[in-house]
């Protein structure tokens, strides 16, 4: 984790979620790039000079999100931060993903939700997307601030042989937080999997952990996979969620369907931790 981005839309849980970024930055020791994408009626950065005073509210508007952006700059330089500020001007809001997972980075921290009222928000309603095309884990804030040193990390999957590659990424944020971890599998009796076939599985994911932390495998049984894990994170007092997701086929997104995935992305009190995979 060497280049953290923060999109931000200035509503409250994305400033928190900014401050928590560049709390992780700085135990990380890695530079941030804090992102705003302006949404903007015309072309603005085509639009010639005197074309521009007749937006007399969206002049004032880009700059006071320009004053916003220079007052995280000095935020992040408290914490002793290497940091690079961007203002991005959008004419549509479908480009928003293309601005957030084409960016020179390695992890991405934003709210789950932004303030759609404010009319500065783009990046709350395209939380769902950004995880589905992110190539880079993306770390999803709620309503608090989680801790850092973390104590828990809850990881939900299929544990599928593809999906052991990328747990690397949680291995790394565990470490970087000093956390346990728990490997959990959500049995349901719609989508049942004997014990010894789903230990089996899980054990390949055991031998990557570290010896430094604890790391638990757990078969939870309930009515759905939503459920489950919403339930089963609740009852150890887990900090984070983590999840790993294919793009396009197959795999974990069975085993969590769209629906549960969204759900887990508004559920309002437990952060989420995506990641990933590609798949042609």
């Amino acid at each position: 984790m060497k280049n953290i981005l923060i999109p931000i839309d200035f509503s409250p849980s994305s400033d928190l979620a900014c401050e928590y970024g560049l709390q992780v930055a700085q135990k990380a020791e890695a530079k941030v790039t804090i992102l705003h994408i302006k949404y903007t009626p015309v072309d603005w950065v085509h639009l010639v000079k005197e074309g521009g005073k007749n937006f007399p509210k969206l002049i004032e508007s880009i700059k006071s999100a320009q004053a916003e952006m220079e007052k995280w700059e000095s935020r992040a330089k408290e914490h002793g931060l290497e940091v690079e500020t961007k203002l991005v001007f959008d004419e549509g809001q479908s480009k928003i993903v293309h601005h957030v997972t084409q960016s020179n980075h390695d992890f991405i921290i934003m709210a789950a939700k932004g303030d759609a009222k404010s009319g500065t928000s783009t990046l709350g309603n395209m939380a769902q997307k950004i995880i589905r095309n992110a190539n880079v884990p993306v770390l999803l804030i709620k309503n608090k601030m989680p801790k850092i040193p973390m104590e828990k990390v809850v990881f939900a999957s299929d544990f599928e042989p593809d999906l052991a590659p990328h747990f690397n990424h949680v291995i790394d944020f565990v470490s970087l937080m000093e956390a346990d971890i728990d490997l959990v599998f959500i049995n349901t009796p719609y989508q049942f999997e004997n014990t010894s076939t789903t230990m089996e599985k899980m054990n390949q994911f055991t031998s990557l952990c570290s010896p430094d932390r604890k790391c638990n495998t757990n078969i939870y049984n309930a009515r759905n996979r939503e459920e489950g894990i919403i339930e089963f994170t609740n009852s150890i007092g887990a900090d984070v969620i983590a999840i790993s997701t294919r793009a396009k086929r197959g795999g974990f997104l069975n085993f969590l369907s769209r629906s549960v995935t969204e759900s887990l992305v508004l559920n309002p009190d437990i952060p989420l931790l995506s990641i990933n995979l590609q798949v042609d």
